[in-house]
């Protein structure tokens, strides 16, 4: 057997009694890089901690970076890291990255927040290096009032040094005052979210909202005060202008009624204010009533976004439970948008999303010929030549069979059919 002599004048070799050849130490970046590659396998992760002190604070960044606090009237997940985690290695705070609140009881009662009085508002600072937060779940209502307090306020305070995202969804009673904590925030996204007012907005009612540095945008179904949209409150308030470079608005998803012209002119106040910016605009602008636009006027002006590269419009073109007359289909409101695109204008995508609730409505006696073929010679003597991709994506729903309806569109938009610009 070839015997091996350990190599005196190497400081960074090791000797593996069991190999051919000597294997020398390597630096530091590649044990990370290797510790990297387990990211998304926790039990492989949580091993490295427990076995390889070199490897335990790079697993545990890895582990740590993301924390969901699960909350029910039983359970708190938030004392558990305090008493389990944190008190025995502070460090592991600064390794959050992405912290979520959420309710997992959707009958939970304002005592569920009794949990919370001594434990978050001693854990929140520990994320010293916080970037991104999330309050509320995907389906379960999160009543923000449940809190105490102190729990609310280190939850609003923490939204001072968000450099990254603040998502709010599916809760309800959330102060507005949390809008004054958010300068340095990049990302705002709400859905399903209700906002109002207490005794601290009453001290600064004189005050007018830090604008921040919101680059990106989306704004679901939300209301202050249980009554009307948020969007006046941004106009009101400046919120959100002058950096937007994405913003995405589903402004009417569950309303029964159209929105009020005051609501509409708000939201077009928010897309005008930032029309130097915008580089992607995507509107919804209802979700189960027809499309009705105030005057006739479209909602934005494309011609005045000049960085504009990606357009998204969608919205209900017809109802059979809407009270909502808006005459024969046409896709006229569409169109209305369209023209607004000018003819040196080039954008990478244009997206439109009709909708048609109830299959049987779109039959001849129904349908503006003239309208609809408007609408497809603008599409192809203006918007094709100015996109690089471009499609209609109709959502068509009958409790019966909407095979007829895509007939009939077809054959009524037959040039958008040939070129396949036509997807149901």
């Amino acid at each position: 057997m070839e015997e091996h002599t350990p190599l005196q004048h190497e400081d960074r070799v090791k000797k593996i009694y069991g190999g051919t050849k000597p294997l020398p130490d390597l630096p530091p970046e590649l044990h990370e890089v290797i510790v990297n590659n387990l990211e998304g396998d926790k039990n492989a992760l949580k091993q490295c901690a427990l076995t390889c002190q070199l490897y335990r604070p790079l697993a545990q960044k890895i582990l740590f970076e993301t924390l969901v606090f699960r909350v029910s009237s039983d359970f708190n997940s938030a004392d558990r890291f305090l008493d389990n985690v944190l008190k025995a290695s502070p460090q592991i705070g600064g390794y959050v990255k992405l912290l979520s609140i959420c309710e997992v009881n959707p009958y939970s009662s304002p005592d569920t927040g009794n949990q919370l009085v001594e434990s978050m508002p001693l854990v929140i600072p520990a994320f010293v290096n916080l970037v991104d937060l999330v309050l509320g779940g995907a389906l379960y209502k999160f009543q923000f009032s449940h809190l105490k307090p102190a729990s609310q306020e280190a939850i609003i305070n923490k939204c001072e040094s968000l450099r990254g995202s603040l998502t709010l969804r599916h809760i309800d009673d959330v102060p507005l005052r949390i809008f004054r904590h958010l300068q340095r925030v990049e990302t705002f996204n709400i859905n399903n979210v209700s906002f109002v007012s207490d005794g601290h907005d009453e001290q600064v009612a004189e005050q007018k909202l830090y604008p921040g540095r919101i680059k990106r945008m989306k704004l679901g179904d939300s209301t202050m005060d249980k009554s009307g949209t948020i969007y006046q409150f941004f106009k009101k308030e400046g919120f959100g202008v002058g950096y937007l470079e994405s913003l995405s608005m589903d402004m009417n998803r569950r309303g029964l009624q159209a929105l009020p012209a005051t609501d509409f002119e708000a939201a077009r106040w928010l897309i005008r204010s930032n029309a130097a910016s915008l580089r992607v605009l995507d509107v919804s602008i209802s979700g189960n009533v027809p499309v009705n636009l105030p005057g006739d006027e479209p909602l934005f002006d494309a011609s005045k976004m000049p960085l504009l590269e990606e357009l998204t419009l969608g919205g209900v073109v017809c109802s059979s439970a809407a009270d909502i007359q808006t005459g024969p289909i046409s896709l006229g409101w569409l169109s209305r948008h369209l023209e607004t695109i000018s003819a040196g204008q080039k954008l990478k995508r244009v997206t439109l999303r009709p909708a048609i609730l109830g299959a049987a409505l779109v039959a001849d006696n129904r349908l503006d010929f003239e309208g609809l073929k408007y609408f497809e010679d603008l599409i192809v003597d203006k918007v094709l030549p100015s996109t690089d991709s471009f499609s209609v994506d109709f959502r068509i729903w009958d409790q019966y069979d909407t095979k007829p309806a895509r007939e009939q569109i077809q054959k009524r938009l037959p040039t958008l059919q040939a070129l396949g610009r036509l997807s149901f």
